[in-house]
């Protein structure tokens, strides 16, 4: 049994980050142009383990979806549109998981200040190369066509 606890944190801090884009890109009960994203993430071979946020971001649009991956590293993309992201190129991000420290996030001023502040993220259980926590530096893009697909993300030292 999935515990939803550990999941809540992490998913609600994505939710907090991608607030805008996504109210201005999910709104839309039209999914004639969309497709839904799940898959999995493996660090050197292995599974990469759950909490781990996996950020998808229209470069061009801003518009951005996430999931959270389980036990098993898999993920699926959430949105208010059932987890419909328009069809294009995205970039992809994956953000170690652990925990919040709620209050603390709450009093931040920015959703940056609150990735970045020591006192309210709290270390992940599977450390992984950095440059994978940013759009900019990932080096990992994905190409969303109509209906269902899927991505095997493979994170490396």
């Amino acid at each position: 049994m999935v515990d939803e606890k550990k999941f809540r944190v992490p998913f609600l801090l994505v939710l907090f980050l991608s607030a805008v884009p996504l109210a201005a890109g999910c709104s839309s009960s039209d999914t004639s142009n969309t497709g839904t994203v799940a898959g999995s993430v493996n660090y050197n071979g292995s599974s990469l383990g759950e909490g781990a946020s996996v950020v998808f971001m229209d470069m061009t649009t801003g518009f951005t979806c996430a999931g959270v991956t389980d036990a098993e590293g898999k993920f699926h993309l959430e949105s208010i549109n059932d987890g419909n992201l328009p069809i294009g190129s995205y970039g992809v991000m994956v953000r170690p998981g652990g925990t919040m420290d709620m209050a603390a996030m709450e009093q931040a001023s920015s959703a940056e200040d609150a990735m970045n502040d020591a006192g309210i993220a709290k270390p992940a259980a599977v450390k992984f190369p950095s440059k994978y926590n940013d759009l900019a530096t990932s080096g990992l893009s994905f190409e969303v066509q109509q209906g269902a697909n899927e991505m095997q993300i493979e994170l490396v030292d």
